[in-house]
C-alpha cells in the first residue's frame, strides 16, 4: 500500500509540478535544458512512478480480501491509467518531441 499511495504522489505531484513550473523555466534556462528535463521526466521519472503505481495496485488488488476487481476506486484507477496512456500518447508524447526538435533547431541556428 505504501509503494501505490508514493507512486500516485510522485505521479500526480510530478505532473503538478511539470504543469505549473514548465513556462517559467523556458523563460529562465532557455528551450534546450528544459527539452532535455522534460524527456528525462518522461521517460525516466513518469515511467517509473506509473509503472509502480500500476504493478502495486494490481498487486493490492490480488492479495487483499476485502478489495475486488469490480470496486469502484479500483475500476477508476484501471480508467485513469488508460486515459494517462492515451493522452501520453495522443498529447504529452508529441508535444515533448515537438519541444525537443525545436530547441535542436534554435541551436543549429
Amino acid at each position: 500500500m505504501t509503494i501505490h499511495v508514493l507512486s500516485a504522489a510522485a505521479w500526480i505531484g510530478g505532473g503538478l509540478f511539470a504543469a505549473l513550473s514548465f513556462g517559467q523555466l523556458a523563460t529562465s534556462v532557455g528551450l534546450k535544458p528544459l527539452a532535455s528535463l522534460e524527456e528525462s521526466l518522461g521517460t525516466k521519472f513518469f515511467g517509473a512512478a506509473v509503472g509502480l503505481l500500476v504493478i502495486s495496485g494490481v498487486g493490492l488488488v490480488l492479495t487483499a480480501d476485502e478489495v475486488g476487481w469490480g470496486d469502484a476506486f479500483v475500476l477508476i484507477g484501471i480508467d485513469v491509467a488508460v486515459v494517462d496512456g492515451i493522452l501520453e500518447g495522443a498529447v504529452f508524447g508529441p508535444r515533448a518531441k515537438k519541444l525537443i526538435e525545436s530547441s535542436e533547431d534554435r541551436t543549429c541556428e
